[in-house]
């Protein structure tokens, strides 16, 4: 009978997920199942594979924002089922605020020209677009060709700018880099411009280096040109990252609308805007910079509505969420956010000059980060160290330079909002750490070698007598532990604890020294471990540990007390001076600090802890 037919496979399990079927056996990857499955099975199906994924906080190659505050967080959620075609308000109110932000000549009541895109990419496309169109009807009205427009850029451009002149049909002129000069050269640009340039492509912020490219040279020499030719060759400005940059740490550099012949900009929102990938913007300088014919009005969603996108439907809530920002932060809280950042990139930069290994690549004036290459690669190059990296959770993109620079490699760590100083300085200290194990490691060219010679090298080993063997071994262990302990550690510790630490240490030396006079043939394994203790150390160490104790606590009484300012920041927990400060890693510090403040840097180590999953 029914009643007592058991139940069937598609029942939901009353037991864990983990225990269900649906877990058990792999799902159709490629074709959509035959059958529905329990909505807890497939979250965790989904949830398990994303966490496969990289940490997107320790992705150091994306400009992307990876942490917006809770408050945000849940105005996206409650705006996730929201379309962006239903809405005009949000819109119209980030374009007017990004356009008085980049200066545009607007009146009191004038509304700025402009459009929300899914990121800079699609904001390109759009702006190139009105340029060759706008060049197109002027060369019909002129009556000569228009069917080779072209645009000049420079060779470290985002690839974006590529497609846009293979989609659209737009010969790409690229300016050549060279040697110590990675961004787009102003004079040789305005030299390759012709009739046929629809318009001069500048960027605010190399992706490659992060440096800002001279426009109000270009501006200038452009000027010249016009007049010179009669033409009236405009600039637009990529400041996909250094759009939300630029005015709150630079305002007296001229790179936008105070400039004549900037008619449009790009900005991303989803970078230095500080929201979630998803959310571009650009804005033009006035009304007749975007030709009429390509608006389109629609009235079927119940009013008429203009619109001048590649897509028609898309999510609203990254739009809420930039207003959110911008109106939450406002004009000083981007100043501190992009101060803090500038901060933080300049603490890194140190840190790996004092390394004495790397060339610093980057500038200090453009976008917050740090691109450097190594001084001598001869034996590793960057990838190598890019790799290594990689198993301390950290993913720090190698890459070489475009032509004519494409025999720089180079490594780039992009600071942002949620790149505190405690992660700054732990990354100093994983590179120190992949340095030291590369040194340890054969180079390239030598293993190559010893590849080619492993007969005579096999040879040359059974010749070596096992007693030296082994003290070979125990000096490079000496000398391995002796720099982990003191350059590791000790120097991180209170001074009873140094103290204690390096009177274990020299136990531990003396102890494997005296076993090895006693007995050549020792197990080295066995006589290695660091729990190995000489008796009379370990009788006194407690006695030792007390009297540096003491003696550590009358001195730390007696110095003269410090005032410390513990107020809360009213801005973004990134920005405030817990986060900027190295705190006490080993001892209780003195005063108290924010419970934000002190969550951020707890969630800031957790970050580099393994996946417990």
């Amino acid at each position: 009978m029914v009643l007592s037919k058991t139940a069937s496979e598609s029942d939901v399990s009353v037991h864990s997920t983990f225990a269900s079927r649906y877990v058990r056996s792999s799902l159709p990857r490629f074709k959509m199942p035959e059958n529905s499955i329990p909505k807890e099975a497939a979250f965790q199906i989904i949830n398990d594979e994303l966490m496969l994924d990289g940490n997107p906080r320790l992705n150091l190659a994306s400009f992307v924002t990876t942490w917006m505050e809770p408050e945000c967080d849940k105005l996206i959620m409650a705006s996730i089922n929201k379309n962006y075609v239903d809405m005009d308000e949000y819109p119209n109110r980030c374009v007017n605020i990004i356009a008085h932000l980049f200066n545009a000549p607007l009146g009191d009541s004038e509304a700025a020209v402009g459009v929300g895109t899914v990121g800079s990419s699609e904001a390109i496309m759009l702006a190139g677009l009105a340029f060759k169109r706008k060049w197109q009807n002027k060369r019909k009205a002129e009556g000569k060709p228009y069917d080779k427009p072209n645009i000049v850029t420079g060779a470290n451009v985002q690839v974006c700018w590529e497609k846009f002149a293979r989609y659209f049909e737009v010969e790409l002129k690229e300016v050549r880099l060279r040697d110590g000069y990675y961004v787009m050269d102003p004079e040789k640009a305005v030299e390759m411009v012709d009739e046929n340039t629809i318009c001069v492509a500048a960027i605010l912020g190399s992706t490659l280096n992060g440096e800002f490219e001279d426009v109000k040279l270009l501006n200038d020499l452009m000027v010249e040109k016009n007049k010179e030719t009669g033409w009236d060759t405009p600039i637009h400005v990529d400041a996909a990252s250094g759009g939300f940059i630029a005015p709150f740490i630079q305002p007296e550099l001229e790179w936008d609308f105070r400039l004549p012949l900037v008619k449009s900009i790009n900005v991303s929102g989803h970078k230095y805007g500080l929201v979630y990938a998803g959310i571009g913007w650009v804005v033009w300088r006035s009304k007749v910079d975007l030709p009429e014919e390509l608006i389109f009005h629609i009235n079927y969603l119940g009013a008429d509505q203009p619109t001048f996108t590649l897509n028609f439907s898309k999510g609203s809530s990254q739009v809420i969420a930039q207003y959110y920002q911008l109106i939450r932060l406002g004009y000083e809280g981007y100043k501190n956010v992009m101060e803090n950042c500038r901060d933080n990139m300049l603490v890194l930069k140190e840190g790996l000059e004092k390394t004495g290994k790397f060339n610093i690549v980057s500038k200090d004036n453009g976008v917050p980060l740090v691109a450097f290459s190594l001084k001598d690669n001869s034996s590793h190059n960057e990838f190598e160290v890019s790799e290594m990296l990689r198993r301390f959770g950290w993913i720090v993109p190698a890459y070489t330079m475009p032509p004519d620079a494409q025999h720089i490699t180079v490594l780039r760590v992009v600071i942002r909002e949620d790149f505190s100083r405690t992660l700054a300085e732990r990354l100093v200290f994983d590179i120190e750490k992949v340095l030291h194990e590369l040194e340890t490691l054969p180079s390239r060219i030598t293993a190559k070698i010893v590849l080619a010679d492993d007969e005579k090298e096999a040879a040359a080993n059974k010749e070596k007598r096992d007693l030296e063997k082994t003290r070979e071994i125990t000096t490079v262990w000496r000398k391995f532990v002796m720099q982990r302990k003191m350059n590791g550690v000790i120097f991180h510790l209170s001074p009873s604890l140094r103290a204690a630490r390096i009177l274990s240490l020299l136990a531990n030396l003396q102890l494997l020294e005296f076993l090895l006079r006693q007995d050549s043939s020792a197990d080295f394994a066995a006589i290695s471990s660091p729990e190995l203790h000489f008796p009379i150390f370990s009788l006194l160490r407690p006695l030792f540990v007390l009297v540096f104790s003491v003696t550590n606590l009358f001195f730390t009484m007696t110095q003269s007390k410090t005032a410390r300012d513990t107020h809360v920041s009213v801005h973004s927990a990134f920005v405030s001076q817990y986060v900027r400060t190295s705190l006490p890693r080993f001892n209780m510090q003195k005063n108290s600090i924010p419970k934000e403040a002190a969550c951020r840097i707890i969630y800031d180590n957790l970050d580099l802890d393994g996946n417990l999953g």
